[in-house]
């Protein structure tokens, strides 16, 4: 596949601030009744999300729902796409997602997100997809659930780059490369013929810190992609929350 564009850290960065300001935040003493922890209907309309990303769009005649889950170590959460016209049901009145994680209500006729969403067809569209089907499914995450928000993309050498977070990360002389060290570390759409590809690289350092590297590739039209995740490098251990 050959480069078509690549993306710097004010725009990237912009789009992630936009999304995350609407994702919803657990009220103080969240999940520690057992009465309020489990399921509940999300009181944050995840349509806000998508909008946070201007080159996608919801299909026509699809609205998304979303439900939270909630305990006293954390939370997680979960959006569909649904007919706009259907109710959107209590996740008691669903049936379950039985391979899923937590078991996720899932009502009748619902859809995955990936496959309600459309975009402009540029490059930066199917940057937009990645990032947002990310976003989407850390919709709701704290503290014990949450797994992508703990990455912070990387835009140059993860040594030069300060730390968002400002969590501690090991000098380079601390890491084991188990693939050979990219050339490019900012954010890259790629494309040949009919398929578009999405490279990001992320670094992390809760528990075992990582550099990890993630290919998505998309049929040209389609927001659904084939992602792969893996480490590139390895270094000691992080932080545990």
């Amino acid at each position: 596949m050959n480069p078509v564009a690549t993306f710097g850290c004010g725009t990237v960065e912009a789009l992630l601030e936009r999304a995350r300001r609407v994702c919803p935040l657990p009220d103080p003493g969240e999940g520690d009744e057992p009465s309020r922890r489990g399921w509940r209907k999300s009181t944050t309309d995840p349509a806000r999300l998508l909008a946070a990303f201007p080159s996608l769009r919801l299909k026509p005649g699809l609205a998304l729902r979303a439900y939270i889950y909630r305990e006293s170590i954390g939370g997680n959460g979960v959006i569909w796409a649904m007919p706009e016209s259907e109710p959107f049901p209590e996740p008691n009145g669903c049936p379950r997602e039985r391979d899923g994680f937590l078991d996720p209500p899932r009502p009748p006729g619902a859809a995955e997100v990936a496959d309600a969403i459309e975009g402009d067809g540029s490059p930066g569209s199917y940057l937009e997809a990645s990032l947002f089907l990310r976003e989407a499914k850390e919709f709701g995450a704290w503290w014990h659930g949450l797994d992508w928000h703990t990455h912070e993309i990387l835009f140059s050498d993860p040594w030069a780059q300060p730390s968002r977070g400002g969590e501690p990360f090991a000098d380079r002389g601390h890491w084991d490369w188990l693939a050979p060290e990219p050339t490019e570390w900012r954010p890259t759409v790629w494309s040949t013929g009919d398929m578009v590809r999405v490279t990001l690289h992320t670094r992390s350092a809760c528990g075992q810190q990582a550099i990890c590297a993630y290919e998505d590739t998309y049929r040209v039209g389609s927001y659904r992609p084939d992602t792969n995740r893996s480490v590139v490098a390895s270094g000691p251990m992080g932080y545990i929350f």
